[in-house]
C-alpha cells in the first residue's frame, strides 16, 4: 500500500472526510484481521504440554517423594531462550501440529515445553507485528497541516486492542495465582523487560503500556512463589529435632543423605537443590536492581534455609566432637553453595556469595571436608 501514500495524502488534502473514512474501514479490517490470527495462536500454544511444578516439588518437600519429568530447580538450558540470537517465535501451524500429536501421544513420550516457551512466542509475534503495522501506520498517514482521523496511536490501539487483551489473558492463564515455577516466572519477566527495550529501540512506545501491565501481573505471582518456597523452609524447620545425636542423622535421612553417621556432615541434596536454585535466580538477575522484589524475596528464602541448616546442626550434640561435626557439616553446606552459585554475576550475586563464604571459611569451596 505504500506505493499509493502519494494518492492517499492527495485524496486527505481534497476528501478529508474520505480519507478517514477509508482508514476507519482499514483499522477495522486489521483489528479482525490481527484478532482472528492471534486467537487461533493462542489456541494452538495453549494445547502445548506444559511442566507443572506441584507443592511436591517445593524446596522444603521430602525429595524421595518426587516424580517429576523435569528438573523445577535447575534453570539448565532455559535461560538460552534471553541469549539466542535465532530464537524465534514457534509458527503458527507448527503448534497446532505440535498440539495435535501430543494429544494422541502417551504421556511419558510426549514433548513437555516451560511456560516461558508459549510466552515468549506470543509475544515476540505480538511486538512483531505490532512494530511492522506501527511503522506502516507512521509512513502512510499524511502528516503536518494534512491529517486524517483517527489519529496514529488512535487507530493502532483500535488494530490491537482485542489481540493485547489475548496476550494478557494468554500471561494469566500461564502464571494462575497458584503457579509455582519461580524460573519460569522470573524468565516471563527478563523476556517483557528485554521487549520493552527492544520496542524502545524501534521506536514504538504505543506498547508501553502493555509492556508494563505485563510487567506488574508477573512481578506478584513471582513473590508469591518465593514465599511459598520459603514457606515450606520454614515448615522444614519447625518439624526438625532441635537436639539428640541422632536428630541429624534422622533429617538427613529423611533428605536423601546416607544414614552412616561418617556421612551425615557431607552436603545435603536439599543443599544441592537450593544452591541450584539459587544459582538459576541470580543467572537472571545478574542486571538486578536494588528496587526489584526479588531481592527481598531471595534474602528471605537464604535466611530460611540457613535456619534449616542451623536446626540441623543442633543435632551433632554438645562437647569438642558435637562442635567439631557441625563446624564440618555448616562448612560443607556452605562451600556448596559457594561453588553452585559461583558463575553468577551482579551485585546481588557477590552479596548472597559473600556471606556464604564466611560460612565455609573460604573462598570457592575451598572449605569442603
Amino acid at each position: 500500500m505504500l506505493k499509493y501514500q502519494p494518492l492517499f495524502t492527495f485524496l486527505a488534502k481534497r476528501q478529508p472526510q474520505l480519507a478517514s473514512e477509508l482508514m476507519q474501514a482499514y483499522g477495522n479490517t486489521m483489528r479482525w484481521y490481527y484478532s482472528s490470527h492471534f486467537t487461533r495462536y493462542e489456541a494452538a500454544l495453549l494445547k502445548l504440554p506444559l511442566h507443572i511444578t506441584t507443592k511436591q516439588q517445593l524446596l522444603g518437600e521430602d525429595a524421595s517423594k518426587l516424580h517429576a519429568t523435569h528438573d523445577p530447580f535447575n534453570l539448565g538450558r532455559r535461560i538460552d531462550i534471553l541469549h539466542s540470537r535465532s530464537t524465534t517465535a514457534i509458527p503458527s501451524h507448527l503448534a497446532e501440529v505440535t498440539a495435535t500429536n501430543t494429544s494422541s501421544t502417551p504421556h511419558k513420550f510426549q514433548t513437555h515445553y516451560h511456560i516461558e516457551t508459549p510466552f515468549h512466542s506470543f509475544t515476540l509475534a505480538l511486538i512483531d507485528n505490532a512494530s511492522f503495522e506501527y511503522t506502516f501506520l507512521s509512513s502512510f498517514l499524511p502528516t503536518g497541516p494534512t491529517r486524517v482521523t483517527p489519529p496514529l496511536n488512535t487507530l493502532f490501539t483500535h488494530i490491537f486492542a482485542p489481540t493485547l487483551t489475548l496476550a494478557m489473558t494468554l500471561t494469566k492463564r500461564l502464571t494462575p495465582p497458584d503457579t509455582l515455577d519461580a524460573l519460569g516466572i522470573l524468565l516471563c519477566l527478563r523476556l517483557t523487560q528485554h521487549f520493552a527495550f527492544l520496542l524502545q529501540r524501534r521506536k514504538i512506545p504505543v506498547l508501553e503500556p502493555h509492556t508494563n501491565a505485563t510487567a506488574m501481573h508477573l512481578w506478584p505471582r513471582l513473590q508469591a512463589a518465593l514465599d511459598a518456597h520459603s514457606d515450606s523452609l520454614r515448615r522444614l524447620t519447625a518439624s526438625l529435632p532441635t537436639r539428640s545425636a541422632s536428630s541429624a542423622l534422622t533429617s538427613s535421612l529423611l533428605l536423601g543423605t546416607s544414614s552412616s553417621s561418617a556421612a551425615s556432615t557431607a552436603p545435603l541434596p536439599l543443599t544441592q537443590r537450593f544452591g541450584a536454585f539459587c544459582a538459576g535466580v541470580l543467572a537472571l538477575s545478574s542486571e538486578a536492581g536494588d528496587d526489584e522484589p526479588v531481592s527481598r524475596s531471595l534474602q528471605r528464602l537464604k535466611a530460611e534455609f540457613e535456619a534449616v541448616l542451623a536446626r540441623m546442626a543442633l543435632g551433632f550434640g554438645a562437647g569438642d566432637k558435637g562442635k567439631r561435626e557441625r563446624d564440618r557439616f555448616l562448612t560443607n553446606q556452605y562451600a556448596l553453595l559457594v561453588a553452585v552459585t559461583g558463575d553468577g554475576r551482579g551485585r546481588l550475586a557477590e552479596e548472597i556469595r559473600g556471606s556464604w563464604r564466611v560460612g565455609a571459611g573460604g573462598k570457592d569451596g575451598e572449605g569442603v571436608v
